[in-house]
């Protein structure tokens, strides 16, 4: 079976973690990380199409920073192993007796792909793992902790990094684990302004009700504030909250994951 690998660090954990999960129902696994060769399949379409917006992908294979298990394939060409399973499947002895047993308008067509792109039916067939064959090919994000919620402990394992952090980092690291009601906040720029056709830019009425509801549950809440683009962040985020929401909450801006460059309350 082979899962491929695309997007962000997050997504990636996440297929990650839905591969293991196969493995532990004991398929033979490998990931597929050729989107990450320059031009994702997405972004091809995109340039057929005359797509001004047509680019390398700015994402990182930045799961090798874990100590992942799985072999990983850097350069897989889906379309010929799509002909070749389909050839196998074909000319087995099982498919065989399948066409002559079981009518043309009866059969499941997925059995000739091996395709699998994630749907909202997708765990009901994942629970099903006889659906699935060992030459099966599996697209999608998998954000679902149903997926392997029974290798708990195999995943944590897996996700600790090679290398420890430096320095800087383990200091910021203690500092949100010693402070108290420390929240996580997040503001996505960068490429999401320059794709604003697909993704969704959350505006100041999402964060001033986000940070609403945070107070209603943390006396004092201290905010760590981090952002692909942290500036704008700096100069411009605490303008577009209220002045009675920010009121007894402290904020943290983080500055490319090495110094707290700047610390604001609001008493």
């Amino acid at each position: 079976m082979i899962v491929k690998l695309q997007g962000g660090l997050g997504n990636q954990m996440f297929q990650y973690a839905f591969a293991k999960s196969l493995e532990s129902k004991g398929f033979e696994v490998l990931l597929d990380a050729s989107w990450y060769n320059g031009i994702n399949s997405v972004l091809k379409q995109l340039k057929k199409n005359n797509a001004e917006i047509y680019k390398n992908t700015i994402r990182k294979l930045e799961i090798l920073n874990f100590n992942i298990s799985l072999p990983i394939l850097y350069y897989f060409n889906f379309e010929e192993y799509m002909l070749y399973s389909k050839k196998d499947i074909k000319y087995s002895i099982f498919h065989k007796l399948y066409i002559k047993l079981i009518s043309r308008k009866y059969r499941n067509q997925q059995t000739y792909s091996n395709h699998f792109i994630e749907s909202n039916n997708f765990s009901h067939k994942f629970n099903n793992i006889k659906e699935f064959s060992p030459y099966s090919y599996f697209e999608g994000y998998f954000n679902d902790i149903q997926y392997f919620k029974d290798i708990e402990n195999i995943i944590k394992k897996d996700f600790t990094l090679k290398k420890p952090s430096s320095i800087n980092n383990a200091k910021i690291k203690d500092n949100i684990i010693n402070t108290k009601n420390s929240v996580f906040l997040h503001i996505r720029r960068g490429d999401y302004l320059a794709h604003n056709s697909i993704h969704i830019n959350l505006g100041t009425t999402y964060y001033n009700n986000a940070l609403k509801i945070i107070k209603q549950k943390l006396s004092e809440p201290y905010i760590f504030i981090f952002s692909n683009d942290i500036k704008w962040c700096k100069d411009n985020f605490l303008h577009y909250i209220n002045d009675d929401i920010k009121k007894n909450m402290k904020f943290d801006f983080i500055d490319g994951i090495n110094e707290i460059l700047q610390t604001c309350y609001y008493g």
